[in-house]
């Protein structure tokens, strides 16, 4: 079977139509999303997300022994986001989704249904990924909730020790 350059130029363009529409909804359905019970500017997708993201980040049993997951750094992240302009805020949510979904590219899987063995390793892949993008991406949401993390009650004993100034005391 053979196609002409107008049958394929025409292929060519249906995907292409197809992709935009196929990326426009998506990113429709992702933006801007209405905050959910218990948090003021987080849905539920984005705060799953951020505890399944700390849980990679700080896995439970390593020194502190504080894992991110069991931080409620969604709530640090939730309060932040309270106090940035609105065009920043939905940025930001767009870029939780937009991370979230990358997993599927290797994974066939959403970050936040991966194994937190998976999410660890997947964080410390992305954490040098080559597309500065990602890099620059996947870094921004870990330096969120390293702040979060670092200023949490429960950790603050094992990062004050580490800087003579004492500001942690």
């Amino acid at each position: 079977m053979s196609f002409t350059r107008r049958q394929l130029l025409a292929a060519v363009g249906a995907f292409a139509a197809a992709s935009a529409v196929g990326l426009t909804s998506l990113g429709l359905r992702w933006y801007d999303q209405p905050a959910q019970a218990g948090y003021t500017r987080l849905s539920e997708d984005e705060a799953a997300f951020l505890r399944a993201f700390a849980e990679g980040l700080f896995p439970a049993g390593g020194e502190p022994s504080l894992g991110g997951g069991e931080a409620q750094l969604d709530h640090f992240v939730d309060g932040v986001l309270e106090h940035m302009p609105a065009f920043q805020q939905q940025g930001l949510k767009l870029l939780f989704h937009a991370i979230d979904a990358l997993a599927l590219t290797t994974e066939a899987r959403t970050f936040v249904a991966l194994t937190p063995q998976r999410r660890s390793a997947i964080v410390l892949e992305w954490l040098q990924h080559p597309i500065a993008e990602v890099r620059g991406g996947v870094q921004s949401i870990a330096l969120l909730l390293g702040m979060g993390y670092t200023t949490h009650p429960e950790a603050v004993q094992t990062f004050s020790s580490l800087t003579r100034c004492g500001i942690y005391a």
